[in-house]
C-alpha cells in the first residue's frame, strides 16, 4: 500500500514485526556501497541480479514456460546488462563482491 512503500522509501530500513514477508532492509545501491566501505570493505564489483529484466518476473516466467529460445536470449541479456549502471542501480536484488581491507 502507498503509506507503507512511502515510509520505506523515506527511511530505507524496515526490520522486525512489520507488514512484510520477512525481516529485511530496503536500501539504495549507493547506501549499500557506503555501508560496506564504512565497515572496512573495498567494493570489487556490483551487479543488479535481474539486469534489464528487473520488474518483469511475470512476463519472464511466462516466456520461460513457453519459449525456451526466447528465455535463453533473456537469460543471456540479463548477464550482459547486470553491470550497466542503469540496470544495476534499479535492480530488485543487488549483489556486491567486496574485499575486506582490515
Amino acid at each position: 500500500d502507498y503509506d507503507t512503500v512511502n515510509r520505506l522509501t523515506q527511511t530505507y530500513v524496515q526490520a522486525g514485526e512489520q507488514r512484510a514477508f520477512t525481516e529485511a532492509a530496503f536500501i539504495t545501491p549507493p547506501q549499500a556501497i557506503r555501508e560496506l566501505r564504512d565497515a572496512g570493505f573495498a567494493v570489487v564489483t556490483r551487479v543488479g541480479v535481474e539486469g534489464f529484466a528487473s520488474g518483469a518476473l511475470g512476463p519472464v516466467t511466462e516466456i520461460a514456460e513457453n519459449d525456451a529460445t526466447a528465455y535463453d536470449a533473456i537469460r543471456r541479456l540479463v548477464g550482459e546488462t547486470c553491470e550497466h549502471p542503469a540496470y544495476r542501480d534499479s535492480t530488485e536484488h543487488l549483489h556486491v563482491v567486496a574485499r575486506c581491507l582490515k
